[in-house]
């Protein structure tokens, strides 16, 4: 009965620790996303409590070179995150609703304030600067986005492990956070480009946004949104070829686009500002493991056995296995006497030899099927195998339950 208690307890302050914790990285994103100091700089009043605040921040802020504190935030958070010795259970919905709402909150945390306060300083500020403002959040909170994205973009992690999911759950918080991305990136665009409509018409907005000449100086402002908006064509291109629609009928066209464009998107976005670049850094997890995959690769040689005309058995031997659970596991495979396509497979059997069933569905299958009646030995490489880490469960515990 003591233990009873001790362990309900103990697992009541772990959830509060949870909390607390996802409390404080989502209060810390927000000011760095939101920045309610901005308003309050020159243009607006603002409330006594607030003011002293930002106070306190600028007087913070401007002993740094750099704005230091998304590497502060994220840095702090991942380290927290790893060291508790807890693990998240969360699914792709709950999480998914958390970003929704989270995203959603952002953006009327962003205009609401803006609806009552009061203009301290007409002269000095144009009707137009709630776009400036609105422009430079949404900026931010498109790097936020892409800080949470890049960290679910890896097949295999410690962040999934820590959060007891697997690669196939993460897509969908990969795919929600990659649209709200998409979206403040637009609305970025949208708010300078008005802004400066509103400052100089049409063609202040050209010689803000293009290199033009615009007297003995370089246009160095100029330079720097035009970069930004060949980031923003690489984000709709991204967009567009990330439909459900072109995903599924063409998924290698959308995977190789899907790759340079995000690079380009990336890249572009650094040039434009150089605190995009300290938002991707979580992308280093995702290159080391592809690092690693791609060292670990080598040719395999495999079992073929046809079943039926459609459908073909295949073993092979792998040499480690991560200890995975039951129906989670599945490998990528390439098969080079096929073509040059990476294919997934659910696999199933012991920790030294998997099998897969592959059913003749598409060309792919198809061809391999027919070079499964005149070999039965087939080369690939395999990537993986890949899954939710295996829990394990007291063994009186789940008995008595």
């Amino acid at each position: 009965m003591i233990k009873h208690a001790v362990s309900r307890i103990l697992q009541l302050c772990a959830h509060g620790l949870t909390l607390l914790l996802t409390l404080c990285i989502t209060l810390a994103a927000t000011w760095d996303g939101v920045r309610p100091c901005a308003p309050c700089y020159d243009c607006y009043k603002c409330g006594d409590i607030l003011n002293q605040s930002c106070k306190a921040w600028y007087a913070w802020e401007d002993s740094w070179d750099l704005d230091w504190w998304p590497v502060i935030w994220m840095g702090s958070s991942a380290l927290l995150i790893m060291l508790l010795p807890w693990t998240w259970h969360s699914t792709a919905q709950g999480l998914g609703a958390c970003l929704h709402a989270v995203n959603l909150l952002w953006m009327l945390l962003l205009i609401a304030p803006l609806s009552w306060r009061k203009w301290a300083n007409a002269d000095s500020c144009h009707q137009a600067y709630p776009l400036v403002y609105i422009g430079g959040a949404t900026g931010r909170l498109c790097g936020i986005n892409m800080c949470l994205l890049l960290i679910s973009v890896g097949r295999s992690s410690a962040w999934l492990r820590k959060f007891k999911t697997g690669y196939v759950e993460a897509v969908s918080i990969h795919r929600i956070t990659g649209w709200w991305c998409i979206a403040h990136v637009v609305l970025h665009t949208l708010a300078f480009v008005m802004y400066y409509w509103f400052v100089g018409g049409w063609s202040y907005v050209l010689q803000r946004l293009v290199p033009v000449k615009t007297g003995a100086r370089p246009n160095f402002g100029g330079m720097m949104n035009f970069y930004g908006g060949l980031g923003l064509i690489g984000a709709l291109i991204l967009a567009m070829f990330a439909t459900p629609y072109v995903r599924r009928r063409m998924y290698g066209t959308f995977y190789s686009t899907h790759l340079i464009s995000s690079v380009a998107f990336i890249l572009f976005g650094s040039v434009h500002d150089f605190s995009v670049l300290l938002y991707t850094l979580p992308a280093c997890s995702y290159v080391i493991e592809r690092a690693h995959a791609r060292y670990e690769r080598s040719i395999l040689r495999a079992q073929a056995e046809l079943l039926s005309p459609m459908l073909l058995k295949l073993s092979v031997c792998l040499r480690s296995q991560p200890v995975l659970a039951p129906g989670t596991r599945w490998l990528y495979i390439k098969i080079p006497c096929i073509s040059r396509e990476w294919h997934p497979f659910s696999i199933t059997g012991s920790a030294n030899s998997v099998v897969m069933h592959i059913k003749a569905a598409g060309d792919w299958s198809q061809n391999l099927c027919a070079h499964a009646q005149r070999s039965t030995e087939i080369e690939l490489l395999a990537d993986g195998p890949y899954g939710v880490a295996e829990r394990h469960w007291p063994l009186c515990n789940t008995i008595c339950r």
